[in-house]
């Protein structure tokens, strides 16, 4: 049903301009009319890059009378329709009009050039091979910017610290895990009976995971920049863009290294440098404890980690093959205007403070747990965290309440482990949705309208020739 709309709808955009009157004269274009039209086509560069990314921020947003996000890909198709249309619409009228050199003012080459005013009498139409060349520029740089702005769609994903944002992003990287089938194991062929079983689980799991990436692409595929990740790359020694000295600068008289007994991934990582790797959890409990010094801390690290960020997420937008790039961005509502700005859309993974605090105790805990078990220690509770250090930690971000009142999607994490994945694979379809609708892109609608369109000016000269042709001879 959305294909045949999108198709009806299509065609009679098409057939709009199959009646645009598209008149010729017998003027030819010069080598300096080519200059002044390329840099016009090159001006149009940045309205066309504005065009289309304002056409994407609409299209991700439907309104609530069009049926809101049930119905975003309709929404989706129609608005990225209309906006080819008026770019055809605003294109096809400054072919006809090339000002004569030296005859006009810079306001009137401007306007007649761009067909804004009408084409004075003395100025002869163009042939149908100047205003060729004029679309093919034009064309040229208004492709370029609409597929740039219509193609910086960065999705943020944010929430508070232990609200579940982490798990939701690795669900949307890897998809949900399909459920052991016994009966592929078991019920295997006779061939299959030779086998040893470690090699049947070995098939049966490539098998497993080839489905899955299968699915995925069907579904839609993931780009993640996972800022927590670039936070904890800065602040190793070895690591490239990293802010090792100015922290260790700043607070090198405190206890923020790594202990000697120590056994974590900040150890492991610092195994090849002969410096003292910084102690993330010793670092936070400082900053945390002290909003002066976490102040500090987030001048030294935010102006890199956004460096960084932007850099992975131009990659994941233009460079890689994923169909979404989302951030996951935990300091969203916290950081600059013209950081938020960035973003298309905005997705909340939400629970309540109580879970938010329950769930961080015991981060806390099983994680350290888990890092004495390693290390032989007797005391289990070494490094965790207290109720307070944990009040501090949540205290330090802005309520879910709040980012949920402002974002454009909330995932529900007050329920169980199962809820928050189907809600996850939910979220998924709706992006995809709000992304790219039925499939067509201001970009696309551009291309081939500006394909149709010289078909259709060929035709109509056909039958103009035809006409001619089968006209009777004028007497003398």
């Amino acid at each position: 049903l959305n294909t045949k709309h999108t198709t009806m709808v299509l065609l009679s955009v098409l057939s709009g301009f199959a009646r645009e009157p598209i008149r010729f004269g017998e003027r030819d274009i010069t080598e300096r009319n080519i200059q002044e039209q390329g840099v016009l086509a090159a001006a149009l560069f940045v309205p066309a890059l504005l065009i289309g990314h304002l056409s994407l921020r609409l299209s991700v947003r439907p309104p609530f009378f069009v049926g809101g996000a049930s119905r975003a890909d309709l929404w989706n198709a129609f608005l990225r329709i209309l906006v080819a249309d008026m770019i055809m619409e605003a294109i096809l009228p400054s072919l006809q009009c090339i000002p004569l050199e030296d005859e006009e003012t810079l306001y009137e080459w401007t306007v007649q050039s761009l067909g804004v005013s009408e084409c004075p009498l003395y100025v002869q139409l163009m042939t149908p091979q100047a205003q060729g060349i004029i679309f093919a520029m034009r064309m040229l740089a208004i492709c370029i910017g609409i597929y740039l702005g219509e193609g910086f769609c960065p999705i943020a994903l944010t929430g508070g610290i232990a609200s579940g944002k982490s798990t939701v992003a690795q669900q949307l990287v890897n998809g949900m895990s399909t459920s052991n089938n016994d009966d592929t194991t078991t019920n295997t062929d006779q061939k299959d009976d030779k086998k040893t079983p470690d090699e049947t689980n070995t098939t049966t799991t490539k098998k497993d995971k080839k489905q899955e990436e299968d699915n995925l692409i069907d579904l839609g595929t993931v780009y993640l920049v996972d800022t927590d990740q670039i936070a904890h790359d800065i602040l190793l020694s070895t690591s490239s863009g990293s802010v090792y000295k100015k922290v260790v600068k700043a607070f090198g008289e405190e206890d923020i290294f790594v202990d000697d007994n120590d056994n974590d991934d900040d150890k492991k990582e610092a195994s090849t440098s002969t410096k003292k790797e910084i102690d993330r959890s010793k670092l936070g409990s400082i900053v945390f404890a002290d909003q002066t010094k976490r102040r500090r801390l987030n001048q030294i690290t935010h102006p890199r980690i956004v460096s960084i960020m932007m850099q992975k997420m131009l990659y994941g937008l233009f460079v890689s093959w994923q169909h979404l790039t989302i951030v996951d961005i935990p300091l969203f509502y916290e950081s600059p205007w013209f950081i938020r700005s960035l973003f298309c859309l905005t997705t909340v993974v939400y629970c309540t403070p109580e879970q938010q605090l329950e769930r961080l105790e015991l981060r806390s805990t099983v994680n350290n747990k888990s890092d004495n078990n390693k290390n032989d220690s007797k005391n289990d509770t070494k490094n965790s965290l207290s109720k307070q250090e944990c009040l501090d930690r949540i205290q330090s971000q802005l309520p879910l309440d709040t980012k949920k009142k402002y974002a454009n999607i909330v995932v529900d994490n007050t329920e169980s482990e199962l809820n928050l994945a189907l809600q996850t694979e939910t979220l998924r379809q709706d992006l995809m949705n709000r992304v790219y609708g039925v499939g067509l892109s201001v970009f696309q609608m551009v291309v081939l309208l500006g394909m149709v369109i010289p078909l259709t000016v060929f035709y109509k000269m056909y039958l103009e020739q035809r006409a001619a042709d089968a006209a009777p001879p004028r007497e003398q």
